[in-house]
């Protein structure tokens, strides 16, 4: 994900970014990139909305442990119960050494994240990688799309208690996800293309709006439903569960989701993009170009 987001503020400095990630589309393109800045998509994107992902509405405080039962990094890690929700606390593995308070449980798949492995402020989960970080709770790399739900967290100075302050999720839930802006039609003049039908495509669209684009937003996908997890094709072959977004969030976030699209090629001095669809040869135009479409493995 914090790939994802540098790719995606260089591409406010450029009009065609090229991310070998992803799959479900084909592209005959080369990267292209360009000096030209354009301004406005900057201002479009200027004013993102808070990034606020913590349960930070005090309703009570738990003493969780003592401090000298915790320590830095992986082996000080420690599972306690706030309610009954799992959460972690422990220090970050760096100089700050920062106390942290986070959701035990992985976004992923739900599974434990007390065996993860921590190094300076981010936790990776032991089972499938999902990388998070420990102050912010954001989800730094995939899989997965969404955050852990992070605490207040402080030592009691008269008896070195650690107590865990917030508001534990009623219905146990422990999935958190950034806050993302819509369009707006004083922006119209701003419309950013994504080529891709994976997580990548997924992950940039979601990252578009959460941090603050509010122009056009168009991901053009050779699959016939929305970007899914293939990690979990194994476990499930029903394909909404697998889904990375339902196609309701598509449309409630103004991402249009073009499905069956197949790119064939891009025009990076006129800014469009040629695909063919259900409805035949369509060209596109566009201001920024995220082109994510992922690779066809190598046969043995």
């Amino acid at each position: 994900m914090r790939l994802v987001n540098h790719l995606i503020q260089s591409s406010i400095k450029r009009h065609f970014v090229f991310l070998a990630m992803g799959a479900g589309c084909s592209s005959t393109s080369s990267a292209v990139t360009s000096s030209n800045s354009l301004q406005a998509t900057s201002t479009a994107i200027a004013t993102a909305p808070a990034r606020m992902y913590s349960t930070d509405k005090p309703a009570f405080s738990v003493e969780v442990c003592k401090e000298s039962e915790i320590g830095d990094g992986s082996p000080g890690m420690k599972q306690v119960k706030f309610g009954e929700f799992p959460v972690l606390v422990g220090r970050t593995a760096d100089a700050d050494r920062r106390l942290f308070a986070i959701g035990g449980k992985c976004p992923h798949f739900g599974l434990p994240l007390a065996g993860g492995q921590i190094a300076g402020q981010r936790l990776r989960c032991p089972f499938h990688g999902a990388c998070f970080n420990l102050v912010s709770g954001d989800i730094e790399e995939s899989p997965g799309m969404d955050c852990l739900p992070t605490f207040k967290v402080s030592v009691r100075a008269s008896d070195q208690m650690v107590l865990v302050e917030g508001t534990p999720p009623a219905d146990g839930k422990f999935v958190v996800q950034r806050p993302l802006a819509g369009y707006q039609p004083e922006f119209a003049s701003e419309h950013f293309v994504i080529v891709g039908g994976g997580p990548a495509a997924a992950a940039a669209a979601d990252s578009l709006r959460q941090e603050g684009y509010r122009g056009k937003l168009t991901v053009l996908s050779a699959d016939s439903v929305p970007p899914f997890d293939r990690t979990k094709l194994s476990k499930s072959m029903a394909s909404e569960p697998v889904l990375l977004r339902t196609a309701e969030h598509y449309a409630q976030h103004d991402i249009e989701l073009m499905l069956e699209s197949r790119v064939e090629s891009v025009d990076p001095a006129q800014r469009t993009v040629e695909f063919h669809s259900k409805n035949g040869r369509v060209v596109l135009p566009y201001t920024k170009l995220l082109v994510c479409s992922g690779s066809s493995a190598r046969q043995l």
